[in-house]
């Protein structure tokens, strides 16, 4: 018994003297180091590598390894995110959503989800807009939401801006321009009012307010007429409710009105000339108020 015992001591002091020099024998202690220090150093690319490099040579580390590479993918997605590569941030953190390993899925969606990226997704894809209208529309909406991002859009849009609605504007500034005069210049005024591009669309406005003034005076009149219509329209009602018929009780009613239909065709003839959808929403609102007997005279100023 006691000769036993002696054996299986001293098997069991050889085993405790020959696990360093196992240990000291596998091939993935060095890559494993040297990726833990890759990723310290936040070469991540690099220590995704050299954990891959740990499994492929069936190191006991793998499993550490693998774990590690895919916590990782959330340092890289951090990083990505921070020096504003959205783009590339989004698709780390997507792929590290689908892993296995819950603390790397968690801390992926919670990237995924982080309203600052949201936004600078947003922010690249308004960059690479070629539509320079739609451009500034979308910087607009960022720099309306309280984000990291709304500064930068804001800078973009101060920078930009004037530039892109001035160009539009020269080109709604002429006959059978394109877009609204009108509201491109009053945009400016309102969004950046001390420009040297406000001061130019402003005289642009005056010069297209000047050429189309005789022809939106002539759809002012049309509305006093469309109001004369209707005014004789109700007197006639009024009298047949009295028993009139239809003849005598034209005849009775004296407003001078021409008919609805001539009207209505002549109006939309003479609206299309006003050509600026600015006043051409102005005068179709107005249109129907007088339909229902309703005027209120624009005073539109002589250039």
């Amino acid at each position: 018994m006691k000769k036993n015992l002696c054996v299986r001591g001293w098997m069991f002091a050889l085993s405790a003297m020959t696990l360093p020099l196992l240990a000291g024998c596998d091939a993935g202690k060095e890559p494993f180091l040297k990726a833990s220090q890759a990723e310290e150093s936040g070469d991540f690319k690099g220590a995704a590598t050299l954990y891959q490099e740990v499994c492929a040579k069936k190191s006991p580390l793998c499993s550490s390894a693998k774990k590690r590479e895919a916590r990782m993918a959330i340092k890289a997605a951090w990083k990505a995110f921070g020096e504003g590569s959205y783009k590339e941030a989004k698709s780390v953190a997507d792929a590290a959503a689908q892993s296995e390993d819950p603390v790397t899925a968690d801390g992926a969606k919670a990237i995924l989800a982080n309203p600052d990226l949201v936004a600078g997704l947003a922010f690249e894809e308004a960059l690479g807009q070629s539509d320079k209208t739609a451009q500034v529309q979308a910087m607009e909406g960022i720099a309306k939401e309280p984000t990291a991002l709304s500064p930068k859009a804001k800078e973009w849009l101060d920078k930009n801006r004037p530039g892109i609605l001035l160009a539009a504007a020269k080109a709604a500034c002429v006959p059978k321009g394109a877009g609204s005069c009108a509201e491109l210049a009053k945009r400016l005024a309102s969004t950046h009012p001390e420009s040297p591009e406000a001061k130019e669309a402003a005289g642009l406005l005056a010069e297209n307010y000047k050429r189309l003034y005789p022809k939106i005076k002539d759809v002012e009149n049309l509305l006093i007429q469309r109001v004369a219509v209707y005014e004789k329209a109700a007197k006639i009602e009024a009298c047949k409710k009295f028993g009139g018929t239809d003849d005598t009780c034209a005849e009775a009613v004296t407003v001078q009105a021409p008919g609805l239909d001539y009207l209505e065709g002549f109006y939309k003839q003479r609206l299309e000339l006003v050509e600026d959808p600015f006043y051409k929403a102005h005068f179709e609102k107005r249109w129907g108020r007088a339909a229902n007997g309703e005027y209120d005279a624009e005073p539109w100023p002589k250039p």
